[in-house]
């Protein structure tokens, strides 16, 4: 038997706070490398790929790498090329 649990967690001010200011900042970073994509894509006819812009994010420490952990920022260019990914081949 297989038992599974959920928790509701409450975070306080200073923690939702944070919480906001990652989502944002994972926000902002989806769709500028999404821009990228689409731009590389325009000029040169040839896909940017995920390792590319994670490189591009390593390369210069932005703004988005302030408060927010570098595996965090990763996730979200991954997620996108996930999403690119699977959109192409449902085109095909």
């Amino acid at each position: 038997m297989i038992r599974s649990y959920k928790y509701r967690i409450y975070p306080n001010k200073e923690q939702e706070k944070t919480l906001l200011e990652t989502l944002e900042t994972c926000r902002r970073l989806y769709n500028a490398c999404r821009m990228n994509k689409i731009e590389h894509w325009k000029k040169y006819k040839k896909s940017l790929s995920c390792f590319d812009q994670i490189k591009q994010l390593t390369g210069n420490k932005t703004e988005y790498q302030q408060n927010v952990y570098s595996q965090v920022l990763q996730n979200a260019i991954q997620r996108l090329d996930k999403s690119f990914n699977m959109f192409f081949r449902r085109i095909k």
